[in-house]
């Protein structure tokens, strides 16, 4: 497998193209067409599939006949897990049975090869507008940074995920974006909670809210609230999130596979991540080896064992960034970095950014993720 880029970037700075064909030298080609662009490349329909399960893309570009699994079923396993991910589909030679079919299972378009690349930019750009105009947006608010982590890492491929601490002059600019779902994380509190909530229902007046609590006591029923009191587990936060969300139905389903172990590890590293952890710890934690664990985490994350625990940290250090006032040491220190070096090449090798570049773009976007339309710091 070739990939452009790391696969675990946590703040898209250029939409993203996942190109997939059996063909070297064709993937080249197309990634030197669009250079405009992030361009991931594999050879391999499965690896595909991992990657568009960990993190976000915004457009594939498919080559329906390859060896092992095929651009039709690749195709398809696409459409079930991101509905509004648009597959553009490259045949060497027309295929009208097969072209039929792949247009009835959710392919935007196809092209045949050798095309001409004016064609490929016009179909890329349509598809990522289409893409962006399609993408749910996420608030999260939380006092607790280990609460956001927990929920941002496993959303954030699949949406744009903002977050703040419960503070009326800290929230994110609703000019600039509409979140599809906001989730206030109120904790015990009822009646600062019942105010806070008041406030968001008239600042973000079309979103869905979330209402994460201890105990739910009825003062928190309002039109467009939904309220989450305790007992309940990471799992059932993001199916209400994936059902209040346009577009994420099939997340929910993915999410209900996570498991016990998984859930174990979950709450564990949002416990501990400020110390240093090892795979055997994260194993103990969830009661098997390090062996089934990583197989676990694999299957049902798509990334390895110890990239989700970088992933949490690095969710915590972007809240914190966003929303404190912290030097970039502190920063470092509380989401678990051995220095604030470390956090800085870690941070830009995931993001493109360099933690005080991102922190001041943030600021610049109204307290929103910085999106599309600018390089990223190298």
């Amino acid at each position: 497998m070739m990939i452009g880029i790391d696969q675990s970037k946590l703040v898209p700075s250029l939409p993203v193209v996942l190109a997939v064909d059996d063909d070297q030298a064709a993937l080249e080609w197309i990634a030197m067409v669009l250079k405009k662009y992030e361009v991931l490349t594999t050879t391999n329909g499965a690896e595909a599939l991992d990657i568009v399960r960990s993190r976000r893309v915004d457009c594939v570009l498919l080559d329906l006949r390859m060896p092992g699994i095929d651009g039709l079923q690749v195709l398809s396993q696409i459409k079930a897990f991101e509905p509004h991910l648009d597959v553009i589909l490259a045949t060497g030679v027309v295929q009208p049975q097969a072209i039929s079919t792949a247009m009835k299972r959710g392919a935007f378009e196809y092209l045949v090869k050798p095309f001409a690349k004016e064609d490929l930019l016009d179909l890329v750009a349509e598809a990522v507008s289409r893409r962006g105009a399609n993408a749910a947006t996420l608030l999260l608010i939380s006092a607790d940074a280990g609460v956001i982590a927990s929920i941002a890492v496993i959303l954030e491929p699949h949406m744009t995920v903002a977050t703040a601490v419960p503070r009326l002059d800290a929230l994110p600019d609703p000019g600039r974006h509409a979140p599809s779902v906001v989730v206030y994380h109120g904790g015990a509190a009822m009646r600062p909670a019942a105010n806070f909530v008041e406030r968001l229902r008239e600042r973000y007046s079309r979103s869905n809210i979330l209402v994460l609590i201890d105990s739910d006591s009825g003062q928190l029923a309002q039109p467009s609230v939904t309220v989450l009191a305790k007992p309940y587990q990471l799992h059932d936060i993001v199916q209400q999130i994936t059902t209040l969300a346009p577009g994420l139905s099939a997340l929910s389903v993915h999410s209900s596979r996570l498991g016990a172990s998984l859930l174990r590890v979950m709450d564990f590293v949002a416990r501990s991540y400020r110390k240093p952890l090892r795979a055997q710890d994260l194993a103990r934690a969830a009661g098997c080896s390090v062996h089934h664990l990583g197989h676990i985490a694999h299957e049902r994350l798509g990334v390895p064992l110890m990239e989700y625990l970088t992933r949490f940290r690095l969710e915590v250090a972007r809240h914190l960034l966003t929303a404190s006032r912290l030097t970039i040491d502190q920063v470092a220190g509380e989401a678990g970095f051995s220095s604030a070096s470390h956090l800085s090449r870690t941070f830009l090798a995931h993001s493109g950014y360099r933690p005080g570049n991102y922190r001041r773009r943030v600021r610049m976007a109204g307290m929103w993720p910085p999106q599309t339309g600018h390089p990223p710091e190298r």
